[in-house]
């Protein structure tokens, strides 16, 4: 039995370089997309996005959680934003009424940390809004800014908003 004899080695100037067809003339380099493909990466500048959501965080207590879930969850309720910033809008200076008794409450820097704090319970509400949902929430977070002594954020007024949702007492 013989075997089949190998192949010849093709020449260095015949082997095919990677910009070269299989006939052996070249071929043009495709050109690389204008745009980013897939949904990763950044707009282009001077592109900014109109109409985007901004997440705002914010651990609330549990008790006022359980008791505005109702409020949120089901077809035909609002969101978690929308409910944020609905009861900001129509409720202006009873939600500012409540950031500001949070902020007196909150005891600031002097709070303890690592594990000489005591647990609470308390759990994440992700407030989406849009822009005009925004500049409620915020109105009312400058307004706080400007009449308290302490420090205000978005959450005394994401848990200030939802007391007065619920019609918790302060």
């Amino acid at each position: 039995m013989t075997q089949p004899p190998a192949p010849a080695a093709v020449p260095a100037e015949r082997a095919l370089s990677s910009t070269e067809d299989n006939d052996g003339t070249a071929a043009e380099k495709p050109k690389s997309s204008p745009r980013p493909r897939g949904t990763g990466g950044r707009p282009a500048a001077g592109k900014e996005l109109v109409d985007t959501i901004t997440k705002v965080p914010a651990r609330v207590p549990g008790d006022l959680y359980a008791e505005a879930l109702p409020l949120v969850k089901g077809v035909g309720k609002p969101s978690w934003g929308q409910l944020i910033a609905w009861t900001c809008q129509d409720h202006h200076d009873a939600v500012l009424a409540e950031v500001l008794a949070l902020a007196a409450d909150s005891v600031g820097s002097r709070r303890l940390r690592g594990p000489n704090r005591e647990g609470a319970a308390a759990l994440q509400v992700t407030a989406r809004v849009d822009a005009l949902e925004l500049d409620a929430v915020d109105d009312i977070l400058k307004r706080a800014q400007g009449k308290a002594k302490t420090k205000v954020t978005r959450t005394h007024v994401v848990i200030g908003a939802l007391k007065v949702a619920t019609g918790q007492p302060t």
